[in-house]
């Protein structure tokens, strides 16, 4: 329910690119057949021009992708291999029961955390944390809270939403320049109604914002921690949307919240190549250049050919002045230095 409000959002982001795996139909047992005799896709593909192979059977969910780069992205559903989920930053699960994933699904998703680096930010609805079964999944226990015996919480209560002491500290979190505004923007936003409760967090994890009832009774909203090399959230609210019904004003701080909730999701992820530079203290004042290597499932390359290009920054182009964006560096001042494989580090 989300992914049309957290797409209008991220449109708008120009260095962030959302890809949508959407599913508008579950799938049925394979005994329980409603279409014509002998037809073993789905009805719903009826009168669309695809082939055999492309529509899905009754057995299988159907699925749209939306905002793919090419045909073959995500044609074969959720990915089942690293090189192929690998390719993301991070993973967005809304409103999806754990019974979606296979074992070995899960198991990828976890090391996509743990080893990859990457994020994976849960939200909340009917078929979301406890209410999707991922108590005692490998994805559940990537989350900053617990999901087993989850105390009830009253229906229809009208849940006001307060950033935490960690909250207020989190640049990401804010989307005005004080607190005094900040706080006025809270106050008016509009209560939720739709929480997915947790038994507690984690120990290491921060609850960086609450929802808190008219009784006073607090609530974990949202929920972050370190998982591995990579980070998780939780967003418990599950009506998120209501929050940019009211008004164009407060649409626009929704739409801020997400970009920065999602920046901050794919902030430190690593790339497959990357370099440091470390200035030494020695005489010469010289310089380190390290550069680390990662085949497609993100290990270690040990057997990479590096070769850096060092151009000198003290080379204008004509009329152009030193911080000019049209300066040009002197191609006579310009090196080509193969890199040396450390023995400390593989892929270093």
């Amino acid at each position: 329910w989300e992914f049309k409000f957290l797409n209008r959002a991220l449109a708008e982001d120009d260095q962030v690119q959302l890809v949508g795996l959407i599913r508008i139909a579950d799938r049925e047992r394979k005994f329980e057949f409603r279409g014509r005799s002998s037809e073993s896709s789905n009805p719903l593909y009826r009168g669309f021009d695809k082939t055999q192979e492309d529509t899905e059977r009754y057995d299988q969910a159907v699925l749209r992708r939306l905002n793919v780069r090419d045909e073959a992205e995500l044609r074969s559903g959720f990915p089942k291999i690293p090189e192929d989920l690998y390719l993301y930053q991070a993973v967005v699960l809304d409103d999806l029961e754990a019974g979606f994933f296979t074992r070995e699904q899960m198991n990828l998703l976890q090391k996509f955390v743990s080893e990859r680096g990457g994020g994976l930010l849960m939200l909340g609805g009917q078929e979301s944390f406890h209410e999707g079964k991922f108590e005692h999944t490998p994805i559940g226990d990537m989350l900053p809270v617990y999901l087993d015996r989850t105390p009830e919480i009253p229906s229809a209560a009208e849940l006001r939403l307060e950033l935490t002491r960690e909250g207020w500290l989190q640049p990401w979190t804010r989307l005005r320049n004080n607190e005094i505004e900040e706080r006025t923007r809270l106050q008016s936003m509009p209560p939720f109604q739709v929480l997915n409760n947790v038994r507690d967090i984690r120990p290491g994890a921060s609850t960086i914002a609450s929802v808190v009832d008219a009784a006073g009774h607090s609530y974990p909203a949202l929920v972050v921690q370190r998982f591995g090399r990579g980070r998780t959230a939780a967003l418990t609210i599950g009506d998120m949307w209501k929050w940019g019904m009211q008004n164009e004003a407060l649409h626009r701080d929704m739409d801020k919240a997400w970009r920065q909730m999602i920046r901050w999701l794919v902030a430190d992820v690593p790339q497959r190549l990357e370099m440091q530079a470390e200035l030494q203290t020695d005489a010469n004042q010289s310089m380190l250049l390290q550069v680390r290597v990662r085949d497609k499932k993100f290990q270690p390359l040990d057997n990479a050919s590096v070769t850096l290009e060092i151009q000198s920054a003290t080379g204008h182009g004509a009329g152009a002045k030193p911080g000019d964006a049209s300066v040009v560096a002197d191609n006579a001042h310009s090196l080509r230095i193969p890199a040396e494989a450390a023995l400390s580090e593989p892929g270093l």
